[in-house]
């Protein structure tokens, strides 16, 4: 199991994602496309048994919002 994210999707998503080509906008968002085709075609070519799962964005931790990626959330539990 690969936990994938909807970064390799760039941009602003619609309410529900159904079927949509990869295209990240970010080093992470690529380095998580790449894992994710390395992963498929592996299990495709009989190698690996293996899965990827997108997850949505995830509140990572309270504070300040900063520079890395994963802190997209992490400023709106600042104020509260």
């Amino acid at each position: 199991m690969f936990t994938s994210s909807v970064t390799v999707y760039g941009g602003t998503l619609p309410d529900i994602v159904r079927r949509m080509a990869l295209n990240p906008q970010s080093s992470y968002g690529t380095q998580k496309a790449i894992a994710e085709l390395l992963l498929c075609d592996f299990s495709r070519r009989g190698f690996v048994d293996g899965r990827v799962l997108r997850l949505p964005t995830i509140s990572v931790r309270p504070g300040k919002p900063n520079a890395a990626a994963s802190s997209l959330r992490a400023g709106s539990f600042a104020s509260r």
